[in-house]
């Protein structure tokens, strides 16, 4: 470290173990040099016991090749980034691989570099897919190594926290497209735009790179099939742009509804009765916002409504019901969920059954979990197997409603959720 961090280290840090910025330095072991470094948003805990202490700190971002002594002064311009999986989600390659057998075997390693893809193309910024190749051997072999990677070029400079801001937008639609969670580890990015550049007589730029820190738990899988895949790049392909700025539009929109959705993927050892609750609340809280004159009454409702205040013979007594009823405005989960399930009948005919059973069972094992009163027991599912299938539905459900919102029709989400249900013992978070 370039400078003594002890004074931190005091009664007053113990009860607030914020810092902000720590600079340093560290051996590069693949140049043998040393490299600066800077640790952002650091949190610092400490132990005492018989006189000893120890001191951990937990950074969550670090930038390499340069030392910054504010948030502030951190900007990016541009940034590359290689998410997990991505390769498996575009499947397009440049490599061709020829063979000739005849006495002597041949082998021919082209590699025809694929254009840019652009994915969204704003005022502010432009976001694509770039494709490069590397080449490794040995003794024993030879390897090409083709990767796909996300570029986001902004038009002018900007924070670091909004750049983080994006960051999760981005990899929150890829998660959701491959429909398990996958991250980044690392990020190359540039400082300075082109303008920049050319207003101060500078063709080039450091490169520096963003480590990120998650605790999150994101899948260890290396290869994805297209079955398992919700939204591949074939189906995207044509209206990405389109599709991509719906999906950030949602984002704000629906923004408690995608937080509670991620923050479960994205930590798939939760108990399942949390797991459910979290997806059954993100229903709830969607239905509220896209429907916020909803009151459940429909034909049905209204005939037995009124079949219950005709029986109603004193007329102060059915006023005095009516006007309590006009401001009953919260509506129940039972109701909410049957007017989710009733606006996909082709799906929910074979994803929930029985429209009214289904509802009822979401809603009374919602209640128990969230309530316990041993007399709604009965009615709830608790066992292991029947909970973990009904959480699946309810995720589910949320990506279709997702789903319609990008602009697919029922008969295409239908179709892309029929791999995600055939799938789901494998992929169930």
């Amino acid at each position: 470290m370039d400078q003594n961090y002890s004074e931190y280290f005091t009664e007053e840090s113990d009860r607030n173990n914020k810092i902000q910025i720590i600079n340093g330095y560290a051996r590069n072991t693949s140049t043998k040099k040393d490299l600066a470094f800077t640790l952002f948003d650091n949190s610092i805990y400490s132990y005492h016991v018989s006189g000893l202490a120890e001191f951990k700190i937990q950074s969550r971002f670090a930038v390499t090749t340069k030392h910054y002594s504010t948030t502030d002064e951190l900007r990016l311009s541009s940034a590359f980034i290689e998410f997990r999986l991505l390769k498996d989600w575009i499947d397009v390659s440049g490599v061709k691989v020829k063979h000739k057998t005849k006495r002597k075997f041949k082998l021919t390693v082209d590699y025809d570099q694929p254009e840019p893809i652009t994915l969204l193309k704003t005022n502010d910024y432009h976001l694509y897919l770039w494709f490069y190749a590397k080449t490794g051997g040995s003794v024993n072999g030879f390897k090409i190594e083709e990767m796909p990677r996300i570029n986001i070029e902004f038009k002018k400079e900007i924070k670091f926290e909004e750049f983080i801001k994006y960051y999760e937008l981005i990899k929150n639609f890829f998660s959701f497209c491959i429909s398990v969670p996958i991250t980044s580890d690392e990020i190359e990015f540039y400082e300075h735009s082109k303008s920049t550049l050319k207003k101060h007589g500078v063709k080039h730029q450091n490169r520096r790179d963003l480590i990120l820190s998650d605790t999150r738990t994101y899948t260890k899988q290396t290869t994805l099939q297209n079955r398992v895949m919700l939204l591949d790049y074939e189906t995207l392909k044509g209206q990405e742009g389109r599709l991509i700025q719906k999906w950030l539009e949602l984002n704000v929109k629906y923004e408690p509804v995608f937080k509670l959705y991620f923050d479960t993927l994205y930590n798939p050892d939760l108990y399942k009765e949390n797991a459910f609750l979290n997806y059954v609340s993100a229903i709830e809280i969607y239905h509220r916002i896209q429907n916020p004159e909803f009151d459940g009454r429909d034909d049905s409702y209204r005939r037995e409504l009124e079949a219950v205040l005709s029986e109603i013979t004193t007329p102060s007594k059915r006023s005095w019901v009516e006007i309590r009823l006009r401001k009953r405005k919260e509506m129940s989960l039972f109701n909410r969920l049957k007017d989710i399930v009733n606006r996909t009948p082709t799906i929910s005919k074979r994803l929930a059954g029985d429209e009214l059973e289904f509802s009822r069972k979401v809603a009374n094992t919602r209640h128990y979990f969230t309530h316990f009163n041993q007399a709604d027991k009965k009615m709830a599912v608790t066992d292991s197997k029947g909970l973990l299938e009904l959480m699946f539905k309810m995720k589910i459900y949320l990506q279709i409603q997702i789903l319609l919102d990008m602009g697919f029709q029922e008969s295409e989400a239908n179709s892309l959720t029929k791999k995600a249900i055939s799938n789901w013992f494998e992929w169930n978070r």
